[in-house]
């Protein structure tokens, strides 16, 4: 550390702010914080497996992520600029630099980033137009921000979750429960690491998750099918094995009682255990996240289930209602970005997984067809099914085994370009009337890898094209594309980076699983209603209590009269942030704390 310039950092917050000066003065970095030099001199920061800055050119970076936000807000632009995470300072520079009239905020909810800015920073060019809010009470939870910074973002995703579910709860977007939640997941297939991306959201929204993991019997079933020779003895058995499954998570929703089951796609339960999950007041709901034109068993299913949620409309919303369906809704794919994000890779890895340009996938017809016109490029593939590909083979890579997910985010990373097509069994390169968005475009993005995506009905609603994605409707303007995005990367990375701030933003699976949540909200079911009845406080009990306390009083006022006084909307209600807690705000909040802590030792 640079003990003059730590001096000089600290006596200009001290002229500017005390309670900042004493905060950056007190905080020590833990070892999850490293300091590190650029290629360029400048320091960097990586905090766990998060690089807050790139190695080669922090301020350069910046710029470039800037950039959109020069656009968006624009030279006319007079009112302070908000920005949630402060990282190494570059993206605040940056912004002062292109709004030299505005006020910049600062909102950190944690203070190490401000020593570390202190320890490695100067202040004196920008500390006269900042205003720094560091710690989590700082940080009001229905703020609106005009800049969030990807990296802070994914460091503090839980806390950001919980804001935002704070703002839903006061907008009565969601119920004011901690819902107990039922995940069911598949034997197998590929839903199943999708099934897992939304269990980690539910937990981040603290509701109570129980993950029913079916893929525990897998062993059996490819016991069954390996085995078992004869074709009606094979079905019946699996028959059988289905509903032991479905029986087992019937059991299950016996223990925990749950508000709600999610059941992903290829979930093994049968009709029955639906009913009687009903029967019991369980709320049921499918995450159909496959191609209703290829996978067709939801014709049998989908109408046991109080509600369908796809990943294609049009068309497929009135193929469901001719079976009966009515609480249907369309659910995009997204992204984890605890998984899939930037990585700085070891020069063993670059080399083992880098390459010009890159697929991920099984070796459909489509893709068979179009990739051939890239023989002979430095084109990497990955994945399996790529048996009998004729001059292809030479670039499938490790003989065309599975890999795995940490591999991919590597692929992903490593890769100057990365193709996405869409599979087709009957396609001869893109799909022309394909619809729905896959996982890997989500992923892809949260990496910050640049993709060229084939062209999708639904894409543009997710990315825009140009901006955050780049899109192809041929195997000639693919070509042609490859030749001109590997010769500019500055627009690569500029597009990749747009991408990951829209991912970030707008299609984690955390943003899923609160429209899947608020969606059944909105019918007010039953059971949910009830519990919440249960919940609630009697508002003349309180208001007597209140009649000594005239801040108490002010703050029941404040509550609208239809809105419940169950001790989450009360909760709510409280505006953390703003300005220091009462003492009956701090003991509404201890209340919800202990009851979330009594309830996750029950669990």
């Amino acid at each position: 550390m640079d003990r003059g310039l730590f001096n000089r950092n600290l006596g200009l917050l001290r002229k500017k702010n005390s309670e900042i000066w004493e905060l950056a003065l007190t905080t020590t970095l833990t070892d999850r914080f490293h300091l590190l030099l650029a290629d360029s001199g400048e320091p960097t920061l990586k905090v766990d497996d998060i690089l807050f800055h790139n190695l080669e050119q922090p301020s350069r970076e910046a710029q470039q992520q800037i950039s959109s936000l020069a656009r968006k807000l624009g030279p006319s632009h007079s009112a302070d600029i908000r920005v949630f995470g402060l990282g190494l300072l570059y993206h605040i520079e940056e912004i002062c630099r292109t709004f030299p009239e505005n006020r910049v905020i600062v909102y950190e909810p944690e203070p190490m980033f401000l020593r570390a800015v202190v320890e490695s920073r100067d202040l004196n060019g920008i500390i006269h137009q900042v205003e720094f809010k560091v710690g989590p009470h700082c940080i009001p939870w229905d703020l609106d921000f005009h800049y969030l910074h990807p990296p802070s973002l994914r460091f503090h995703s839980e806390f950001y979750c919980l804001m935002r579910k704070k703002r839903m709860l006061k907008a009565g977007n969601l119920p004011p429960l901690r819902l107990k939640i039922l995940l069911v997941g598949p034997i197998y297939g590929g839903s199943l690491p999708i099934t897992l991306y939304v269990k980690r959201a539910l937990q981040k929204l603290d509701y109570r998750v129980e993950y029913v993991d079916c893929s525990v019997f897998r062993p059996l079933y490819e016991g069954i099918q390996e085995n078992v020779s004869n074709e009606k003895n094979r079905l019946e058995l699996v028959k059988h094995l289905n509903y032991l499954i479905s029986q087992y998570c019937l059991a299950k929703a016996a223990d925990l009682s749950p508000h709600l089951v999610i059941a992903m796609a290829q979930a093994p339960l049968m009709e029955e255990t639906l009913e009687e999950m009903k029967r019991n007041g369980i709320v049921t709901s499918f995450w159909f996240v496959e191609n209703y034109r290829v996978l067709t068993y939801w014709k049998a299913i989908a109408p046991y289930y109080d509600f369908y949620f796809t990943i294609q409309r049009d068309n497929f919303f009135e193929e469901l209602e001719k079976v009966g369906v009515s609480n249907y809704a369309y659910l995009p794919l997204a992204a984890d970005p605890e998984i899939h994000k930037p990585l700085e890779l070891s020069a063993e890895d670059k080399q083992r997984y880098g390459s010009a340009l890159s697929f991920l996938g099984a070796g459909y017809y489509n893709r068979r067809r179009l990739f051939t016109r890239l023989v002979g490029m430095d084109f990497k593939i990955w994945g399996n099914e790529w048996e009998n590909s004729g001059p292809l083979i030479k670039h499938v890579q490790d003989g065309g085994r599975r890999v795995p997910t940490e591999e991919c985010v590597k692929i992903y990373n490593a890769s100057q370009i990365n193709l996405n097509l869409h599979s087709s069994f009957t396609a001869k390169g893109v799909e022309p009337d394909g619809d729905f968005v896959n996982p890997r475009t989500f992923e892809l993005a949260a990496c910050q890898a640049f993709q060229l995506v084939d062209n999708r009905r639904y894409l543009s609603e997710c990315f825009l094209p140009g901006e955050e994605v780049v899109t192809f409707s041929s195997g000639d303007q693919l070509v042609s594309l490859i030749d001109h995005y590997l010769r500019n990367e500055e627009q690569r990375n500029r597009i990749a980076q747009n991408a990951l701030k829209r991912v970030l933003n707008e299609h984690t699976y955390e943003r899923r699983m609160e429209k899947l949540i608020g969606t059944i909200w909105e019918t007010a079911p039953g059971t949910w209603v009830k519990d919440l009845e249960q919940e609630k406080i009697p508002r003349h009990q309180m208001e007597k209590l209140a009649q000594d306390d005239p801040e108490l009083r002010e703050f029941l006022s404040s509550i609208p009269q239809d809105m419940s006084l169950s001790l989450d909307e009360v909760v709510a209600s409280i505006e953390i942030g703003k300005r220091r807690l009462k003492d009956f705000e701090t003991i509404f909040l201890l209340m919800k704390e202990f009851k979330n802590q009594f309830l996750r030792r029950s669990s």
